[in-house]
């Protein structure tokens, strides 16, 4: 016979393997990758969700292209790149992380796109160090 006995009794022991501060560091990253690799209006409940990646790879289809580059090689302090495309997304759904900063680095060579996002964690219980996390996605 099987089944479960009653009171159910739930052992918590084992559960966190890590410490808590990585779970929270891994979680805020899954969820950057989900964020940067998903279309924007692609999520029905919320159009908004997602980031522009995908203009991205059209704006660069020229290699020699001066103008486009300068949309990707920023920081988010400056307006009228992806770069702050990004950290507006973060600054609305990434809610663990406060002041987030993001620089974008478009190598030519690998048509690849460099990532790095920094900022602190909103909570100091979470972690006492920053956040500081790079992303690499190739254009074509």
């Amino acid at each position: 016979m099987s089944g479960f006995k009653i009171p159910l009794k739930i052992s918590t022991d084992n559960i966190y393997q890590g410490s808590l501060s990585n779970d929270v560091e891994q979680a805020i990253t899954d969820f950057i990758k989900l964020l940067i690799s998903s279309s924007n209006k692609s999520f029905k409940p919320d159009r908004g969700f997602g980031f522009s990646l995908k203009n991205c790879r059209f704006e660069n289809s020229d290699k020699n292209s001066k103008i486009s580059n300068k949309k990707l090689n920023e920081k988010s302090f400056n307006d009228n790149c992806f770069a702050r495309d990004l950290k507006d997304a973060l600054e609305k759904y990434e809610s663990r992380l406060k002041n987030p900063v993001v620089e974008m680095v478009f190598n030519n060579e690998n048509q690849e796109v460099s990532i790095i996002i920094s900022g602190n964690f909103k909570t100091k219980t979470q972690n006492k160090n920053p956040y500081k996390q790079e992303f690499k996605f190739h254009i074509w």
